[in-house]
């Protein structure tokens, strides 16, 4: 559904997925024309479909698709004059907030793409699994090396980035080549890296669980929906929820629905230090790599390119 769109036009699209209108009502909605108005058209379908399928089952649907920010997000990403853009519909405090939920996942900047088209590169590897990748990054870290170029065919970072089933798509002048951010933390003195998240907790079903995401996916779950590997941050969850809440979450959990929740804490940042009441274990994506009551984790911007 996302295939083929220019920035622009996948700004638009995911905008219906963040943008929810203030207030009772509203006035008429101006959806954009072309590719973009197209694919919104078959995102409402897909809502319908799901929520359905939802009903069907017994639980409450999801939020339909808003296309209401859709025209104004697209002509501004074009490079549209901002006056123009707000007309009567927005006040300049409200389209920032916007613009920034979308640009959330999608990374946007005004009239550029993130990343290169190309094959993976001479002298390239292929990584398949969470466990390739990150045996693979830490080698060349602790070596010293410059990690090569990365076709990834599987785990959470290629989930994350659209990764394709099968695909050898990474084969072709059509692939993406991706500059995306590493994780780094400092356990009992010594330097680890995650590519995709870092997950210290005892139990999912209880006691609490502090996860940074450098990608969204953790399997199945859209643990981090805001999170993207690209922008420099990592997304940072902190939650202790009581067991019924805590299995709502859960179920809620593939579609990244989760959130937003009063109980649990959500932060954007570059670093952090953090402190446990009790020795907790850590897990590297999907790998546990030791115990601690203290960490401190940061982001290193750009240090590996994958291509997709």
């Amino acid at each position: 559904m996302l295939d083929d769109l220019d920035p622009p036009g996948l700004a638009a699209v995911v905008s219906a997925l963040t943008f929810r209108r203030r207030g009772p009502g509203g006035g008429e909605v101006h959806v954009p024309g072309g590719v973009a108005g197209r694919r919104l058209a078959d995102l409402e379908a897909l809502w319908a479909t799901l929520a359905a399928t939802e009903e069907a089952a017994g639980l409450e649907p999801l939020a339909a698709p808003d296309p209401g920010f859709a025209r104004a997000v697209l002509a501004w990403t074009a490079g549209g004059d901002l006056a123009d853009v707000l007309g009567d519909d927005f006040t300049g405090g409200e389209f920032v907030r916007n613009v920034r939920l979308v640009a959330r996942p999608v990374s946007i900047e005004r009239r550029r793409d993130w990343g290169t088209r190309g094959a993976l590169p001479e002298g390239g590897v292929v990584a398949s699994s969470n466990e390739e990748l990150l045996d693979l990054v830490t080698s060349h870290r602790r070596a010293g090396t410059p990690i090569p170029p990365v076709a990834l065919t599987g785990g959470d970072l290629w989930r994350t980035l659209g990764g394709v089933p099968g695909s050898t798509r990474w084969q072709t002048d059509d692939a993406q080549r991706l500059p995306v951010d590493l994780g780094a933390v400092l356990l009992d003195g010594r330097l680890h890296w995650f590519c995709a998240h870092l997950v210290a907790r005892r139990s999912w079903l209880r006691g609490r669980i502090w996860v940074a995401a450098n990608a969204g996916h953790l399997g199945t779950w859209n643990l981090a929906p805001r999170s993207h590997p690209g922008d420099g941050l990592l997304d940072l969850l902190d939650a202790d929820l009581p067991l019924g809440q805590r299995l709502a979450a859960r179920r809620r959990l593939p579609a990244g629905t989760h959130v937003p929740h009063p109980g649990i804490v959500e932060r954007r940042t570059g670093a952090e230090q953090v402190e446990f009441e009790r020795v907790t274990p850590i897990w590297l994506d999907g790998r546990r790599v030791g115990e601690a009551r203290r960490l401190s984790v940061r982001l290193e911007e750009d240090a590996l390119v994958v291509v997709i």
